[in-house]
Formats: C-alpha cells, structure tokens, sequence
C-alpha cells in the first residue's frame, strides 16, 4: 500500500476493508486487493493499481466465500478447544491418580496445565455462542479445580 503501518490502521478505523480471523485487535487480518483498491480510489489515497480488478459480482462471490471459510475456521477452532479440553481434563485426572509416583504425576500434571493455558489463550480469539462459551468455562472450572488440588497457582 506504499504507506506506513500507522497510517494503515488509521485507515482500519476509518473503514478500510479488511477482516480479522478471530477476535480482538491483535487478530490476523485479510482483505481482498480489489476492495482495497476501490476504497483508495473513492478516498483519493491511491496510486493507479498494477494489476487488474475484477468485478463486483466477483467481488461479491469472494466475500461470501471468505466469510464461509472464516465461520468454518471458528467452527474448527471451537471442536479444537472442546478436544483439548477433554485432555486437560484426562491429564489431570490421571495426575491426581498417579499416587507415589512423582514423575509421572508431575508429567501429567504439566501436560494438563499447558492445555489449560492454551485453551484459555484460544478462547478469548474464538467467536463460540454462548451455549459453548458457558460450557467451555464450567468444564474450564472443573480442571482448575483439579489443577488447584495438584498444587497450581493461577
């Protein structure tokens, strides 16, 4: 875009036509070069683009494509962290029933800690409904309860 990178996310806030795979502000974006360029032209920001534009029905077909493909991301996302929360709690089960044996207590007890901080790292950037949200942190609860019992600080 041949400008700097503050002077990009001025334009974001101003309507530059981008998306972020995720949520926040720190999520990924993608945007399409066509709705880019047609939003430097009807802002007089652009040079004339190098390359060729296509049309708005293409356009068109290409944001609905784009959102399908992001709401399938997040639907993915979501199954991941359903997945890698049933390890944590697995882990942390087999943790508190591992006994006298220290190493692999311990062993367990780091693998269900990880998840656990992974899961939550995911799920603030996922977009779930609140059926899987509410779930997700009742089942989250659960393992930090056992966490706590092994000897975890949060």
């Amino acid at each position: 875009m041949d400008r700097g990178v503050r002077t990009v996310q001025r334009w974001e806030n101003d309507g530059l036509p981008i998306r972020r795979v995720g949520a926040g502000k720190r999520a990924p974006v993608f945007a399409f070069t066509v709705e880019i360029d047609k939003w430097l032209r009807q802002h007089g920001t652009a040079a004339a683009p190098d390359h060729i534009t296509t049309s708005q029905p293409d356009i068109s077909k290409l944001v609905n494509e784009s959102q399908l493909l992001l709401s399938s991301l997040q639907r993915h996302g979501a199954d991941f962290l359903f997945l890698d929360l049933d390890i944590a709690t697995t882990m942390a089960h087999a943790a508190l029933k591992a006994g006298s044996n220290t190493e692999k207590r311990a062993r367990n007890q780091r693998i269900a800690r990880r998840a656990y901080n992974t899961i939550l790292y995911l799920s603030q950037r996922l977009k779930m409904t609140k059926q899987e949200n509410s779930e997700l942190r009742e089942k989250l609860a659960a393992v930090k309860h056992e966490l706590e019992q092994l000897g975890e600080t949060f």
